[in-house]
C-alpha cells in the first residue's frame, strides 16, 4: 500500500512539473540569460503607427509667435533577408499626413517598398529605395508642391535612417537585468549633424517584454570648437519584445532650444510609436 502512496506521489510531482514547464516555456519569460538583441520572426508583418506633434515657439517684432505641427505615419515591416548579425526589412509607408497639406496613401500593393538593413543593436546600416518612395509622394495628387521643411525629415535616405535609428536602435545585444544601463550615442543628419547620447535603463520585465527608460542629451554644433547653437534633452521609454527586440510601444517628449544670433526658438516635441495588433 505505501509503495502504491509513494507511486501516485511521485506522479503527481512530474505531472507539476511537466505542466510549470510548459506554462514557463509558453510565457517566454526572460530571464537575464539571453541577449537583448534584434530577432525578428521571419513570417510576420509589423505594423507600426507613428504620431509626432510638435510646436516651437519663433519671436518676431517683440511677439512670441508659436508654430504647431502634426505628423502621422503608418508603415509596416516584413523580414525580406538574414545574414550573420544584421536584418533586411521590406518596409511599406501606408499613410503618411502632415498637417492638412500633405495626405498620402497606399495599399500594400500600390505601396513603393524600401529595403532598410539593420544590425542586432537596432542601428541601420543601409536605407535602399528611398529616392524611389520620394518620387512617389512627390507625384501623389494629395501631395502636391508642399514638400518644403517635412519630406527630406522622413523621406529622405537620412531622413529614414535617423527615424529608424531613434526606435530602433537601442537594444544592448548582451545578457542584462533589472536597473542595468547602457549608452548609445548617435548622429542624425537629416537636417544637420545633431548629437544625441542615450541613456538607458532596463526597470523591468513583464511577461515577454521590457521595460526601457530613456534619458538623452541632444546638442550641434556648426563645427569642432564652435559656440552649441542647439541644446535639449529627452526623456520617454520603450517596450520592447525580448524574444525578437521588436518596439512595442515607443514614446519620447524632448525640449529643444536653438541659438541664433538675435533670438532662441524653443521648441518641444511628443513622439509615439506603437505597434499594432
Amino acid at each position: 500500500m505505501n509503495c502504491y502512496f509513494n507511486f501516485i506521489k511521485l506522479l503527481s510531482y512530474a505531472c507539476f512539473y511537466f505542466v510549470y514547464s510548459f506554462t514557463l516555456s509558453g510565457c517566454n519569460f526572460y530571464d537575464g540569460n539571453s541577449k537583448l538583441k534584434l530577432h525578428p520572426a521571419v513570417n510576420k508583418v509589423y505594423n507600426y503607427s507613428l504620431i509626432k506633434t510638435s510646436s516651437a515657439e519663433l519671436p518676431y517684432n517683440g511677439i512670441t509667435h508659436t508654430k504647431y505641427d502634426t505628423i502621422r505615419l503608418d508603415f509596416s515591416m516584413q523580414v525580406f533577408g538574414k545574414y550573420d548579425s544584421t536584418v533586411t526589412f521590406r518596409v511599406i509607408y501606408t499613410n503618411f499626413k502632415w498637417n492638412s497639406e500633405i495626405n498620402y496613401i497606399r495599399d500594400s500593393a500600390h505601396a513603393q517598398p524600401i529595403n532598410i538593413v539593420m544590425n542586432d543593436s537596432g542601428t541601420v546600416m543601409q536605407v535602399l529605395h528611398a529616392g524611389e518612395l520620394l518620387q512617389d509622394v512627390e507625384k501623389d495628387s494629395a501631395t502636391q508642391n508642399n514638400l518644403t521643411g517635412v519630406l527630406p525629415d522622413y523621406i529622405s535616405e537620412n531622413g529614414i535612417k535617423d527615424l529608424f535609428n531613434k526606435i530602433f536602435a537601442l537594444l544592448p545585444v548582451k545578457k542584462v537585468n533589472e536597473n542595468d544601463t547602457w549608452v548609445r550615442n548617435k548622429i542624425m543628419v537629416a537636417k544637420a549633424p545633431i548629437s544625441v547620447s542615450n541613456l538607458y535603463v532596463l526597470k523591468s520585465f513583464a511577461h515577454d517584454s521590457a521595460m526601457i527608460n530613456i534619458r538623452s542629451y541632444v546638442s550641434a554644433r556648426q563645427s569642432v570648437g564652435d559656440v552649441t547653437f542647439l541644446k535639449g534633452n529627452q526623456d520617454g521609454y520603450a517596450r520592447v519584445n525580448t524574444s525578437t527586440g521588436m518596439p512595442l510601444l515607443y514614446e519620447t517628449h524632448a525640449d529643444i532650444v536653438t541659438s541664433t544670433n538675435y533670438y532662441d526658438i524653443k521648441a518641444n516635441e511628443h513622439l509615439v510609436v506603437t505597434l499594432e495588433p
